[in-house]
């Protein structure tokens, strides 16, 4: 099944090229590819996936929920710019950003979150954006963030069911690696590479992935949200492995208060009660809106 999910995807992006290439609007396009959080690992909610080497699972504040990937590509960017960024980008970044590419002007765009990061990104510059603000929920009472190399994360969710490290299941099937000759000939086959290749881009090139070095974890630097706090490295440490919080309790009262000025301009949750009259099952199991306004 989950072949052919990412099958249908690649060939849903091929239908999509095409259709841009065929109405001349390929060469002044920007594509972005980006996850919205990590995988819900464990089971959770009756799900399968795996944010392996990352700790924790989707909906929780650990990094395999809450450090996503993507890519971005475009003919307008240089080709210098070509390989794996690694600097720190919040989803309100998006808007600034893209702006900024497109032509506008960000200055016209008031009382807004995001970093124009254009130019770091195609530049492959240090990251205007220093800090990330990862949650602050009254309800639950957690919150988290990360400031430079440093990030807070406190209260506890699920009885911390879901704060340890959640390796793939183990599945017996026989691995089948592909030479890079075969992943270039694959791209050659394909719509969206046929597509390129006309267009004039033809150098197709193996990058490098980025792999997260955990380094070795220390039995006794547990975190127990329930208790207190927890302070991690993220640069040094992105698989919280460490827990620093009495090491650097200054650290933590730090981020502690910048969380405090965040919370003290955010705004209550209009959260409802559930509607039973929205259940699929009354809809021929379709999620659909069910209120009239009327």
């Amino acid at each position: 099944m989950y072949a052919a999910m990412v099958n249908a995807l690649d060939e849903s992006v091929g239908n999509l090229t095409k259709a841009l290439h065929k109405n001349n609007m390929l060469q002044n396009t920007i594509i972005v590819f980006s996850t919205d959080n990590g995988g819900p690992a464990a089971g959770f909610d009756l799900n399968y996936a795996s944010n392996w080497p990352l700790r924790g699972v989707k909906n929780t504040l650990w990094e395999g929920a809450v450090r996503g990937t993507g890519f971005l590509w475009s003919p307008t960017m240089p080709r210098r710019t070509s390989g794996v960024s690694s600097q720190l980008v919040h989803i309100t970044d998006w808007l600034p950003t893209l702006y900024q590419a497109a032509g506008g002007s960000v200055k016209i765009l008031d009382g807004i979150d995001g970093f124009d990061l254009w130019d770091d990104l195609i530049n492959d510059r240090p990251s205007k954006r220093k800090d990330v603000l990862h949650n602050i929920d009254p309800i639950e009472n957690v919150s988290a963030i990360q400031v430079g190399d440093w990030k807070v994360i406190q209260g506890e969710l699920f009885r911390g069911k879901y704060d340890g490290w959640f390796k793939p299941e183990s599945i017996n099937y026989q691995t089948v690696v592909l030479s890079e000759n075969d992943i270039i000939n694959g791209i050659h086959s394909s719509t969206t590479g046929q597509i390129l290749m006309e267009i004039g881009l033809k150098n197709f090139k193996i990058i490098s992935p980025l792999f997260v070095d955990c380094g070795h974890k220390v039995i006794n630097s547990s975190c127990n949200l329930a208790d207190k706090p927890c302070l991690f490295n993220i640069t040094l440490d992105p698989c919280e492995y460490h827990n620093l919080a009495d090491e650097f309790p200054e650290k933590v009262e730090q981020l502690l208060d910048i969380l405090e000025t965040y919370r003290s301009t955010s705004v209550k949750p209009r959260n409802k009660p559930n509607d039973p009259k929205g259940d699929p099952k009354l809809h021929q199991r379709a999620w659909i809106p069910w209120i009239s306004l009327e």
